[in-house]
């Protein structure tokens, strides 16, 4: 019965901690988005490229739209209940530059990166 118990704990952690985040910063839009690893349904999408957001910011690409990027994917992230996601950067990635901002910025406003 005890080893059921840990069992059922351990699904529903690794359930609710397994979204990801994946993000793509081209020359024109920053994009991101939230993904349940299970199932791959997309959580949370965020992107500059977006006609709310592409007619009233300065630049699509700068510092700023990253921060603005980061907030959204935060606040509807927690809308869907994810407090919790991770990255994994891709082969000879740095977090540093854009990416960082945009981490960084999820981090602040609650988001656990684990």
């Amino acid at each position: 019965m005890v080893g059921q118990r840990i069992k059922i704990a351990f699904t529903v952690f690794n359930f609710f901690h397994s979204s990801c985040l994946d993000q793509k910063i081209p020359r024109r839009y920053i994009q991101a988005k939230v993904m349940h690893r299970g199932t791959s349904k997309v959580v949370s999408v965020a992107t500059t490229n977006a006609k709310d957001l592409r007619h009233s910011l300065p630049s699509l690409t700068d510092h700023n739209a990253c921060r603005i990027v980061g907030r959204l994917i935060a606040e509807r992230a927690k809308e869907a209940d994810v407090y919790a996601m991770s990255y994994e950067p891709r082969k000879d990635e740095r977090i540093e530059g854009k990416l960082g901002i945009v981490i960084d910025t999820i981090k602040e406003n609650g988001i656990i990166f684990v």
